[in-house]
């Protein structure tokens, strides 16, 4: 099990008895915002096991962090929005709502009125198109709140004393032995205050009962420290992340009408009389209001030879 550790707020001041050990942990980085609420998660439940600080202030207690893994296998995702780009159909189009478009016009010799039939939507059976997606993942991840456990041992301070003895003639001095023995005597009268104590003299030996023994200050002493299991607080946390403008293709978009204008050919859109007297006759869902001789007389071309009479002779009235 990989794992990150989170140096909390409460471990600040303890820092320097554990450093801060980074390591990664899981297949999504978490964010600023999660990992300061895990390490808020986890200072609390430091404050409510914290015992005795040491002698200095230290806290005896530290947690950290520890991420030990994703729960839900895949993230949860939500708050889709997704911003098509251009749709393109595929397959073979149909064509539907037809109108005539334009004035009519004439075509060559023909005693009608012509006009372009044009398709509005184009159908397709099959479409795609480019997107981009806005959304949001949710990942539940799990981690402990794990403690490590500071102790000190205490020396207390020891007086020091000087070396013990006192004084002898030297066996090997001349002169007058009692002299000598009542000046080695007030050598020992002196004591351990005397500059030159413990220091053989002239004529004098000392005799050592008792060493010297140097004294020591109180201290505290820092011992290991050690993990503290039984305190372990196991956490989850959700982690959100919002990602912008990632790129998709939509491959099956199903049917789709694309709205435009289609010529799909010239039709009769009047047609006139066979004989007088007789009325015109709108064709092809025509619905305008020039299929008249007056009209006729005076319409554009729109193919064929303007030479032509062909059965020109038999509109009415022309």
């Amino acid at each position: 099990m990989k794992t990150v550790k989170i140096l909390t707020i409460g471990a600040l001041c303890a820092s320097s008895l554990s450093p801060l050990a980074i390591t990664p942990a899981l297949a999504i980085t978490l964010s600023g915002d999660t990992t300061t609420a895990m390490a808020g998660v986890c200072d609390a439940d430091l404050a409510a096991k914290l015992t005795a600080p040491l002698h200095d202030g230290r806290p005896s207690l530290t947690v950290e962090v520890v991420e030990t893994g994703q729960i839900d296998a895949d993230p949860v995702e939500s708050n889709r929005v997704e911003t098509p780009g251009t749709r393109f159909g595929t397959g073979t189009p149909t064509y539907s709502g037809f109108t005539i478009e334009g004035r009519p016009f004439r075509t060559g010799g023909s005693v009608n009125l012509f006009g372009d039939k044009v398709a509005k939507n184009k159908n397709w059976p099959a479409s795609e198109y480019d997107f981009t997606a806005d959304y949001s993942t949710t990942t539940t991840v799990s981690y402990n709140c794990e403690y490590t456990r500071y102790s000190e041992t205490y020396i207390p301070a020891v007086e020091g004393t000087p070396v013990q003895g006192y004084y002898i003639r030297d066996p090997e001095a001349n002169g007058n032995i009692e002299a000598t023995e009542r000046a080695c005597a007030e050598f020992t009268d002196k004591g351990p205050t005397w500059s030159q104590w413990g220091e053989n003299q002239s004529k004098c030996l000392f005799i050592t009962t008792a060493d010297a023994v140097e004294p020591v200050e109180e201290q505290w002493i820092d011992n290991a420290p050690e993990a503290a299991p039984e305190l372990t607080s196991n956490q989850t946390i959700d982690e959100t992340n919002t990602v912008y403008g990632v790129a998709g293709h939509e491959a099956a978009a199903g049917p789709w009408t694309e709205v435009g204008n289609w010529l799909a050919e010239k039709v009769v859109v009047c047609i006139s009389p066979k004989r007088l007297p007789g009325t015109w006759t709108a064709q092809n869902g025509y619905v305008g209001t020039n299929c008249n001789t007056t009209y006729f007389n005076t319409a554009p071309w729109g193919g064929g030879s303007q030479t032509s009479n062909g059965t020109y002779i038999s509109v009415p009235g022309a």
